[in-house]
């Protein structure tokens, strides 16, 4: 388990970004709304934590769910990504072209109907990457339903908190400690 304040979270992710060229990872993909500094930060994220257990709420095209793919990948891990979006936007035929698909488990639904059955299915969860619903009525369900089953010490990051005008008042709501990372949009790391 990997716990750290906010200064000592920085310290971790410092060292263990490498920076992400996207396009020359997926080429002729449509990297949708993740940068190359979000894709460094998940990748730093997924090698410091080691997480057994990954859950995407918002998939979209799929590049931070095969940036997450292929990070298990670089680390020899055995875990896999559960993530859903209610559109098909292909991100399983992206896997399998670049050999990720073993990783990943896409789910074409709701999203808060997906969590539920998740936090059934799932032992418990190590880390989310929630890049979904921008309303803040959604944030905190997905947010309490999902955080009652994630392990001690996990990471709960929410994207683009730069862009999405509820997301001080989701902090606001919470107890837990947070850090905002000042990537291109920002995600915001919860501790649970």
């Amino acid at each position: 388990m990997v716990c750290f304040d906010q200064s000592s979270l920085l310290i971790v992710i410092i060292i263990n970004i490498k920076p992400m060229d996207i396009e020359t990872l997926f080429p002729g993909y449509n990297i949708g709304s993740i940068m190359p500094d979000d894709a460094a930060l998940l990748q730093g994220l997924i090698k410091a934590i080691k997480p057994h257990y990954i859950v995407e709420i918002g998939t979209y095209v799929g590049t931070s769910t095969l940036v997450m793919a292929n990070t298990l990948m670089e680390i020899q891990s055995t875990s896999k990504i559960y993530t859903v979006d209610q559109n098909d936007h292909e991100v399983m035929d992206k896997a399998k072209d670049v050999g990720l698909d073993d990783k990943i488990e896409f789910f074409q639904q709701d999203s808060f109907e997906f969590a539920k059955e998740i936090v059934e299915k799932l032992p418990f969860i190590d880390f989310i990457f929630y890049d979904g619903e921008p309303h803040v009525d959604q944030y905190l369900r997905h947010f309490d339903l999902l955080k009652k089953k994630m392990k001690s010490g996990g990471i709960y990051a929410v994207h683009d908190a730069f862009s999405r005008n509820d997301h001080g008042v989701f902090l606001e709501r919470i107890e837990e400690s947070y850090v905002t990372i000042p990537t291109d949009k920002g995600i915001t790391l919860i501790q649970i």
